[in-house]
């Protein structure tokens, strides 16, 4: 199943408990958080998510063109000025060929209960990130089992030491002068 998250992006910032007090002190802070844990899941995982914020803020008048940051499966929309992120959210679901690949994110009862109406399936925030984040740990693992692994030499000479690196070219030259003579 080629799962696509559309998500609620300020109800997940406003509810989730890992965002809610970054976002007390500083909500642009925690908005470029979520987007980049965002982008590490896109990638770990090759999910497509589109993140919904809505759009009547200066923020996204500015930011608009650049917020996805080229990621492959994620795009982050701003709903106009007449609507809100749910209404694009459940506009996306309707269109949708098929609606049971979308997940819809958000601690908003109407619009999950709406959507999973339409047929789509729907988590709350926590649960959402919490998904994010054992990814991100498993793509940090991987990462970090790649670099261990890189360190070590893969050819078999490189892990012969010199002894034994003479004793194969001696034997080496012995069989090519047999081989010769």
């Amino acid at each position: 199943m080629a799962e696509h998250y559309l998500v609620d992006g300020y109800n997940v910032v406003h509810h989730s408990s890992f965002l809610r007090a970054l976002a007390g002190r500083d909500f642009e802070t925690a908005r470029e958080a979520f987007v980049e844990k965002l982008v590490g899941f896109c990638l770990a995982t090759r999910h497509r998510v589109t993140v919904v914020f809505d759009g009547r803020d200066q923020y996204s008048r500015i930011h608009d063109s650049q917020s996805a940051r080229g990621v492959p499966g994620l795009d982050i929309v701003y709903s106009p000025d007449h609507l809100s992120a749910d209404a694009v959210i459940e506009r996306m679901v309707y269109a949708a060929p098929k609606r049971i690949e979308c997940i819809v994110v958000s601690n908003d009862n109407s619009l999950r209960n709406l959507c999973r109406g339409l047929g789509s399936l729907s988590m709350d925030s926590d649960h959402f990130i919490k998904a994010v984040r054992e990814h991100q740990g498993m793509l940090r693992e991987g990462l970090a089992m790649h670099s261990r692994n890189a360190a070590q030499p893969t050819l078999l000479e490189d892990r012969l030491d010199a002894s034994a690196m003479e004793g194969l070219k001696a034997l080496r030259d012995s069989l090519d002068k047999k081989k010769r003579g």
